[in-house]
């Protein structure tokens, strides 16, 4: 069995996309489709429905996936696991360190521009949250999303 080596310009095609489809994904959100999901409520206050925020952000989630098939459809499974990986540790390390600082103010604010690459995929957390309840089980699972890229990969080189 001959092992196929990983293309170098391959590597960080996955963290590339995964942040600009998540700056996308994020402008979308707030100056789009998030006025959707707002409605008023019997006092006048106006609400966020959390239906209609999971399902905007699920149509955001599967456009981000239709588009990254056409992308990585010509890099192998194996590219795609190993460029994914960067991005699924970047994310977990900046969860993590948010987790253990418990920042404010600026810190607060770069941690938020830092997390901005896994908003194409905020549905996958959002949906777990909902489920559990648990807010840094739900964020580490959802770092794992780049790896569904892998199911559009090559099986062979």
């Amino acid at each position: 069995m001959n092992a196929v080596p990983i293309r170098k310009n391959t590597l960080f095609t996955v963290p590339l996309y995964c942040i600009a489809a998540g700056l996308i994904c994020f402008y979308l959100v707030v100056y789009g489709v998030a006025r959707f999901a707002v409605v008023t409520l019997p006092d006048g206050s106006l609400a966020s429905d959390k239906g209609r925020v999971l399902f905007i952000y699920g149509l955001l989630m599967a456009a981000a996936l239709a588009i990254g098939r056409r992308l990585f459809r010509r890099m192998t499974r194996k590219e795609i696991a190993v460029s994914a990986s960067i991005m699924a540790a970047f994310q977990l390390i900046t969860i993590l360190l948010e987790a253990i600082l418990s920042p404010t103010d600026s810190l607060a604010l770069t941690f938020f521009y830092l997390s901005m690459p896994g908003e194409w995929a905020a549905f996958i957390p959002l949906l777990l949250y909902r489920l559990t309840g648990g807010e840094l089980f739900s964020a580490v699972i959802g770092s794992f999303s780049p790896f569904l890229f892998v199911l559009f990969g090559k099986k062979r080189p």
